[in-house]
């Protein structure tokens, strides 16, 4: 499991999250596959400042916008160890 922290703005509000996922690698670096290299997170779990957390609405909408961001930050996380 990778864990990061984000800002990130909704509407003009600032948001200080800490995400956290399983990430999961694959592909030509793993048993010899021919298959190209690939890196993703799954099962996105997103959590305010203080701990709890967010509400599934709020969850739902930091997805929507910044899904993709919020992927390759958890995967940085994850390789940089």
């Amino acid at each position: 499991m990778a864990q990061a922290t984000l800002t990130l703005y909704l509407k003009g509000i600032e948001f200080d999250v800490t995400v956290s996922g399983d990430v999961t690698e694959g592909g030509s670096n793993w048993y010899t596959s021919d298959e190209p290299p690939w890196i993703e997170a799954d099962r996105i779990e997103i959590y305010a400042p203080h701990g709890g957390s967010v509400s599934n609405r709020l969850r739902d909408r930091l997805l929507a916008e910044y899904g993709e961001t919020i992927e390759e930050r958890l995967c940085e996380a994850h390789r940089e160890g």
